[in-house]
Formats: C-alpha cells, structure tokens, sequence
C-alpha cells in the first residue's frame, strides 16, 4: 500500500460510505451493516472523523473484486462515428432514391 499521497491523490483514493455504496452499486445501509459486523473481511477503515469512516478506494474495490461483487468499472465506449468517406457514401445512396 501506498504510504505517501498528494492532496488529489488523497482526494481521489479516500471513500466515504456513500462513495463505496455508489462503487458497488449497494444501498449505503447495507454498506453500513458491512463495515459495522467487519462482514466478508471489509478493510479497516484508515480513519474515523466527525462525518464518517474512511477508507481506501484501492482496498475497497480490491476487496469487492475478491468476491466477484464489482460492478463493470469502465463505462461503454461512445458509438464511434462514420468516417468521412462512409457519410458522403450513405448521403449519396439515400440522394439517389
């Protein structure tokens, strides 16, 4: 594990109950109930403050990926769109009906 963590790396790398909840698709309640019974061998968290535990997003997801619990982490790639050539083509076909 990384010990040493710029400012947006920490702010990139530090989850809250509701981030890890939007992470794996759950309700933050269930996250709750996870993290309070340390169920299925949820990391620690790395810090306790005012709003909330926190932990590490690497850990999170590294241990959700364990259990085959990670929702598809890469959204879908956007349509490509038609070359040039192939639009003028189809602009041609529909023009000459």
């Amino acid at each position: 594990m990384k010990q040493h963590f710029t400012r947006q790396e920490l702010e990139d790398e530090l989850v809250g109950m509701s981030e890890i909840a939007e992470l794996l698709g759950w309700s933050s309640s269930r996250v709750s109930v996870y993290a309070a019974a340390k169920w299925a061998g949820m990391p620690e968290p790395v810090a306790h403050l005012r709003r909330g535990k926190v932990w590490l997003r690497s850990e999170i997801l590294a241990w959700a990926r364990e259990r085959g619990w990670l929702r598809d982490e890469s959204p879908p790639a956007p349509p490509s769109l038609p070359r040039r050539e192939s639009r003028k083509n189809f602009r041609r076909g529909v023009d000459e009906r």
